[in-house]
């Protein structure tokens, strides 16, 4: 059984240098043994978590989101910075899932701005899903000025390094979860000796 990698895609432009960024990431996921997918609204749409009671009466899209999440051992959440920011649709798949669905998930963090900066992206990121319980890889990845590479400057020194860096990302979260699942089938081998 391969492990599950769950991109989650904030942002809901078309074309969107986002979605590039993530599936170089999660391509590297899939090279290293993993199974990748991407939960996009634009295709599955949510409507505003505003926290109502009855949970059930939310679009079908939300326990799409909650069951894909469920069944991955880890995510990827790749924002575009807004305002200063990750973006509004990132943040609402997040009040849909909570701790409830992302605690012991590892996870990773990918900030892409057209501007100088996507730091605050990544750091706001980073630390909600601290907060909600994930295991995060140890290098989120920051895609300032990100026409440098998806455009014709693609094979600019910069433009490699970054694109390296998302390569290492896929990487980094294949090699955790195939750690743990090889952890966890080893401790049953031993315990059930």
């Amino acid at each position: 059984m391969s492990a599950k990698v769950l991109g989650l895609l904030g942002s809901l432009r078309s074309p969107s240098k986002t979605e590039e960024a993530l599936r170089i990431c999660l391509k590297a996921a899939e090279r290293r043994g993993c199974t990748a997918s991407i939960f996009d609204g634009r295709i599955t749409p949510l409507e505003f978590c505003d926290g109502r009671d009855e949970e059930d009466t939310y679009v079908e899209g939300v326990a799409l989101l909650r069951e894909k999440v469920r069944e991955a051992h880890a995510i990827v959440i790749a924002s575009p910075e807004y305002s200063g920011s990750y973006s509004a649709f990132a943040k609402n798949m997040i009040d849909f899932l909570g701790p409830d669905y992302l605690q012991g998930k590892w996870a990773g963090v990918i900030g892409v701005a057209a501007g100088n900066s996507a730091a605050n992206t990544v750091a706001h990121l980073t630390a909600i899903l601290a907060r909600n319980g994930c295991w995060l890889v140890p290098t989120p990845v920051e895609l300032p000025a990100s026409h440098t590479i998806f455009s014709q400057h693609a094979s600019s020194p910069t433009a490699k390094h970054l694109v390296s860096l998302l390569n290492a990302m896929g990487e980094n979260i294949a090699f955790s979860v195939n750690q743990i699942e090889l952890n966890r089938v080893q401790y049953e081998n031993h315990t059930s000796q």
